[in-house]
C-alpha cells in the first residue's frame, strides 16, 4: 500500500496572510514551522497564525495529511505562536470538511459557521502548552540503530561507550556522526529525546514523577530543571495546561455537524473527478437528478452545467482532471464504486491534488 502513497515533501517556503491548520491523517509528519521542527503523529494538528514561514513539510510513506487556510478576521484574538492539539476522529471529519469547502470555494453557505468557530476557538485556543518536538533522527544506519533503541526504551541506562560498542564505533566517532547529522552532540540529542518522550506523556495526563522515572530521571528535582530549561515551565505547569477545558481533552469538545451546503451552478472548462468521502449529495446534471452516496466517485463533464447539495456532514473532495479534449459520454456522468481501492488511497489522492504536498521522489 505505502508503494501506492510515496513520501510527499513541500519543497516551497509558504507564508499566509490567514490562519494555517495542518494535520496528519494517517502516518507521521515532519513540519519545520515558525524556526521550529514538530514531528506529528496520525490525528495530531498544527494551528500556524498569520505570517509565520512554513519552510518544509515531509510526510513518511503511507501518510496522509491535509492543510486548510482560515480567514484571519474570524479568528482576530488568537495566540501570536504555533499550537499544537490532537484530534479526535470528529474533529479530523470536521478538518476536512473545512478543506474541502476552502478547496472549492463556489458555495452559497459559508464554511466557517458560529458552533465550528466556537469549537475551533476551544480546541485550538486558550491556555496552550510550549511545542516540545522530537530531535532530528540521524541517517548513518549505526546512528540510526542506536537512535531506534534509545527510542524505545528512553530510560536505557547505558552509557554512550556501551551503546557505541555494539556498533563497532568509538564513541567519540558516533558522537561526530551525531553532531553533523542531528545538529546536536549525543549528549543533547538524548536529554532532547527524553524530554520530548516527557512531555508526550505530561500532556495524556500522566503525573510528572511517572513521566521522569519512565525517560530515565532517577530524581524529580533534576528532571524539573531540565524540562523547565527546555520549555520554560514546570512538568506541573505543562500537565495542569493540557488538562485544562479548552483543549486538553478533545473527547470532551462537542463537534458539530457539518452543515449542509449546495455549490453555485456551474460549468467546468475540464472534466472534474469527485469522491464522496462523507455524507452524500443530489446532483442535478444533464435534466436528471441523483444521488452520490459515502464512498461513490462521479464525473462532472466539461462544459455541462451542473448543480449539487451535499448533506449534513458532508464532504466532497476532487481527485483529478481530464482536459476538455478527451471524451466523456453520457454514462460517464452517473455515480460508482470502486471497492478495490481503500479509503486511505483516495485521501492520498485528493491531498496531492488539492495542497502543494507533491509525492516525493
Amino acid at each position: 500500500m505505502d508503494q501506492l502513497m510515496p513520501a510527499c515533501w513541500l519543497g516551497t517556503v509558504t507564508v499566509h496572510s490567514d490562519h494555517h491548520i495542518f494535520w496528519v491523517m494517517r502516518g507521521t509528519a515532519k513540519v519545520l514551522a515558525g524556526g521550529e521542527v514538530h514531528d506529528l503523529a496520525a490525528r495530531e494538528a498544527l494551528w500556524i497564525p498569520p505570517g509565520v514561514p512554513v519552510d518544509q513539510i515531509s510526510t513518511e510513506p503511507g501518510s496522509v495529511a491535509f492543510t486548510v487556510l482560515l480567514p484571519s478576521r474570524l479568528f482576530p484574538d488568537f495566540p501570536a505562536g504555533i499550537v499544537r492539539r490532537t484530534l479526535t476522529g470528529p474533529l479530523c471529519d470536521l478538518l476536512l470538511y473545512l478543506h474541502s469547502r476552502w478547496v472549492t470555494p463556489s458555495w452559497r453557505e459559508a464554511a466557517v459557521t458560529p458552533d465550528i468557530a466556537v469549537t475551533l476557538r476551544r480546541v485550538f485556543s486558550g491556555p496552550g502548552r510550549p511545542a516540545v518536538s522530537f530531535p532530528v533522527t540521524p541517517v548513518s544506519p549505526p546512528a540510526v540503530a542506536v537512535a531506534r533503541q534509545l527510542v524505545d526504551d528512553p530510560a536505557d541506562r547505558r552509557t554512550l561507550r556501551e551503546l557505541a560498542a555494539e556498533t563497532d564505533l568509538s564513541p567519540r566517532h558516533l558522537t561526530r556522526i551525531f553532531s553533523t547529522e542531528t545538529g546536536m552532540s549525543f549528549g543533547e540529542w538524548r536529554v532532547e529525546l527524553k524530554l520530548a518522550v516527557a512531555a508526550r506523556m505530561l500532556a495524556d495526563g500522566t503525573p510528572a514523577g511517572r513521566a521522569a522515572a519512565a525517560v530515565g530521571y532517577t530524581s524529580p528535582a533534576s528532571f524539573s530543571r531540565a524540562f523547565r530549561a527546555r520549555t520554560g515551565t514546570t512538568p506541573g505547569a505543562f500537565r495542569s495546561v493540557s488538562g485544562g477545558p479548552v483543549a486538553a481533552r478533545p473527547d470532551a469538545v462537542t463537534v458539530p455537524e457539518a452543515p449542509a451546503a449546495t455549490l453555485l451552478p456551474l460549468v467546468n472548462r475540464v472534466h472534474v473527478l469527485v469522491w464522496m468521502a462523507r455524507g452524500s449529495a443530489r446532483v442535478r446534471l444533464r435534466g436528471r437528478e441523483v444521488t452520490v452516496a459515502r464512498g461513490q466517485l462521479m464525473w462532472f463533464p466539461a462544459g455541462v452545467w451542473h448543480e449539487l447539495t451535499t448533506s449534513p456532514g458532508g464532504v466532497l473532495l476532487c481527485l483529478g482532471t481530464l482536459p476538455l479534449e478527451v471524451p466523456l459520454t453520457h454514462d460517464h456522468a452517473v455515480p460508482f464504486s470502486c471497492p478495490g481501492i481503500p479509503e486511505e488511497d483516495l485521501l492520498y489522492r485528493a491531498s496531492v491534488m488539492n495542497t502543494l504536498l507533491r509525492p516525493y521522489p
